[in-house]
């Protein structure tokens, strides 16, 4: 009878157990136990939908409770996958309103190289983060998003000023469509102030119309883009405003290095301003970067790079189709001649361009691809309180069932009177 009860006592609480970490917190409400219970901690664990929505509840919230708590100083760690369908629209976090944003996050995100699904938005200024100032964003993966935009969105982040990314991805579709204001749409970023996009990528549908389009940066003063890359397709169609179409970047100072664009661009838009293979209008330089767009389509002019950069080490493809159709148009064959079967060499882009095997991916026959796309490699353990504390209760119980089941009841012999 003792053993029984031992074992069935160890049962009830190895299931207790099992029960609660299978609660995936992904209810469809906004959670915000995690911040309430220390707002002063400088770091933040985030596993679930319902607390992911939360930070968005706390960074938008103009009055009340949260007022004012932008993270500043603090960092976010996500500890799992999370999938936020549940949430239908997703709120971005981060509203734009003015300069400086009263409601952008300015803290630090580490996706901790997890990825976020079931991102779906309609919001004007749209992204993941609505708004960010004086923020880093870094190891985060959204997975096949889904944006429709009216005048600036970016996968990543709308609105951007004073911020960092870095080893960030995004796949899926993003829209911009607005009669009274070109909209701004970048892959990773789409209005942007002082921002570094680092060894990242953009692979999906753009869609603007009249607008201006970025693979990695829809438009930016002041921008570094080091190590990324797009793919995919970038369409401008109709609209009542000129527009342009960068691989990387739309209209951006500042420089691109170490990167490439294979996407497809194409342009409807009559008074759309040059369509670049990395960027359309650029005030900087582009270095050791390859355009391998397939074709550049435009009602008014083409160029294979970009229309104004200053080129270093930089290569297009020699049978990249330019095709412009107004009579005032026209092809920039800018870049030094590469074929495909070249670019197709890990030769080519170790010695040619230089660049960093531990960064990228490099084989022959392969076009490069970061080592931070998925699969991921290991490069932390992230949040491991709770998985620890199973583990050390998983032992105990364990312990306490061996010795119910192996260890006799100590016995008794009764007491003789004397």
């Amino acid at each position: 009878m003792y053993k029984r009860f031992l074992i069935l006592f160890v049962l009830f609480i190895l299931f207790g157990v099992t029960t609660v970490t299978a609660t995936d917190g992904n209810t469809g409400t906004r959670d915000t136990s995690w911040y309430d219970n220390d707002p002063s901690a400088k770091i933040f664990y985030i596993s679930t939908a319902d607390q992911l929505a939360g930070l968005s509840r706390i960074v938008n919230s103009f009055s009340g409770t949260y007022e004012s708590e932008q993270f500043e100083g603090k960092t976010i760690i996500l500890t799992k996958d999370i999938d936020v369908s549940v949430y239908g629209s997703w709120s971005p976090i981060g509203i734009f309103s003015s300069t400086p944003v009263p409601t952008s996050f300015r803290g630090t995100f580490d996706g901790n190289y997890k990825k976020v699904t079931g991102v779906r938005i309609s919001w004007g200024f749209s992204g993941f983060f609505g708004a960010a100032e004086h923020a880093t964003i870094k190891n985060l993966g959204l997975v096949d998003i889904t944006v429709n935009a009216e005048q600036v969105a970016g996968g990543i982040i709308g609105t951007a000023i004073n911020v960092n990314i870095e080893n960030c991805y995004v796949t899926g579709t993003i829209k911009g469509v607005y009669d009274d204001f070109p909209p701004v749409i970048g892959g990773i970023i789409g209005d942007s102030y002082n921002v570094s996009i680092k060894n990242s990528y953009f692979d999906g549908t753009i869609t603007a119309s009249g607008g201006h389009i970025g693979g990695i940066i829809g438009g930016a003063l002041l921008a570094t883009i080091e190590n990324c890359y797009s793919a995919g397709e970038f369409t401008a169609v109709g609209g009542s405003y000129e527009g342009s179409i960068g691989g990387l970047a739309n209209h951006i100072n500042g420089s691109i290095k170490n990167s490439y664009s294979v996407a497809a661009i194409r342009s409807e838009n009559l008074d759309l301003n040059p369509a670049g293979g990395i960027a359309a209008n650029m005030n900087g330089e582009i270095i050791n970067s390859v355009a391998l767009n397939p074709t550049i389509e435009s009602k008014l002019s083409v160029a294979r790079v970009s229309e104004s950069a200053t080129l270093t080490n930089t290569y297009a493809l020699a049978d990249m189709v330019l095709k412009f159709e107004h009579i005032d148009g026209y092809a920039i064959e800018d870049g030094i001649d590469i074929t495909m079967p070249q670019a197709l060499t890990a030769e080519f882009w170790t010695d040619t361009l230089g660049w960093d095997t531990y960064i990228w991916n490099i084989q022959d026959g392969e076009l490069p691809t970061l080592h931070h796309r998925p699969p991921f490699p290991p490069t932390g353990v992230g949040d491991m309180r709770g998985s620890m504390l199973l583990m050390l209760a998983l032992s105990a119980l364990s312990a306490l069932l061996w010795t119910a089941i192996f260890l006799p009841r100590p016995h008794h012999s009764p007491t003789q009177d004397g």
